[in-house]
Parts: C-alpha cells; sequence; structure tokens
C-alpha cells in the first residue's frame, strides 16, 4: 500500500509540472524556417525546447549566439542575452514584441539570445554589492 501511495504522489507532482512547462522552438534563421533534411541552402537548424516552470533554459550550444526567430507557441517568454537568464532581457509574447519574435533582427536581438525563461516568475537581478542584493519579480 505504501509504494502504490508513493507512486500516485510522484505520479500526481509530475504531471503537475508537465502542465507549468513553457515549450518553445528556436531558430537558426529567421521566420520560423528550420532544414526538414531535404534542403541543402537558404535554412538553418531548430531546436524544441522545454522550459520548467519559473526556471530558466539555456540555449544549445550549437545555437548559442545564432538564434534569429523564436516560435513562443502563444507562450510568454524573456530572451536574455546571457547564459544561465543574465544580462540585458526583452520579453516576447503574443501581445508583445510578436514581430520580434519571428524576426529577431527587427528588434535588435538577431544572434543575441544565449537563455530564455518564462514569465511566470523570473529573478532578475538588477543590482549586486557585496552586502545587498536587489531582485524584483516579474509576474503575468
Amino acid at each position: 500500500m505504501f509504494i502504490f501511495k508513493s507512486f500516485l504522489i510522484f505520479y500526481s507532482l509530475h504531471v503537475f509540472t508537465v502542465f507549468g512547462d513553457t515549450q518553445i522552438t528556436v531558430y537558426e534563421d529567421s521566420h520560423l524556417k528550420c532544414c526538414t533534411g531535404l534542403e541543402t541552402f537558404d535554412c538553418g537548424t531548430c531546436r524544441k525546447l522545454t522550459i520548467p516552470d519559473g526556471d530558466c533554459k539555456n540555449v544549445p550550444w550549437n545555437l548559442n549566439g545564432k538564434v534569429s526567430s523564436i516560435d513562443t507557441r502563444n507562450n510568454c517568454v524573456i530572451v536574455w542575452r546571457h547564459r544561465k537568464c543574465q544580462g540585458d532581457y526583452k520579453r516576447l509574447s503574443q501581445q508583445e514584441n510578436s514581430v520580434c519574435a519571428r524576426d529577431l533582427w527587427s528588434c535588435g536581438w538577431d544572434g543575441a539570445v544565449s537563455s530564455i525563461s518564462n514569465c511566470d516568475k523570473v529573478e532578475v537581478v538588477t543590482s549586486t554589492t557585496p552586502k545587498r542584493k536587489l531582485v524584483i519579480y516579474l509576474q503575468n
């Protein structure tokens, strides 16, 4: 009986986290173009990413500094200039900067994305000193 209860708790927690995750696709080319294997030119690589709720995801090394468009799949995401969601950032969603998401060059972010987080709850460190740290939480 104990094993069964443990399984149910693990299963319910696992299902809960899956629904909170953000699914996106990052593209090396603008306007969401991706090679399917048959093309030999005018397209680049793409990669589907899952961003755990309230977490940060580094762009894969082969796309770091090469992302030119992002399919947010109607999610709100924040793109960051540095790995581990640090540095300058830009919020992308259906309501905010949707043109920018399809063509990052249009907003000055082409090849600048190194990590991505979802918009639910993100820690933004705006200032650090040896004694203090100012933290702002962004909420939807």
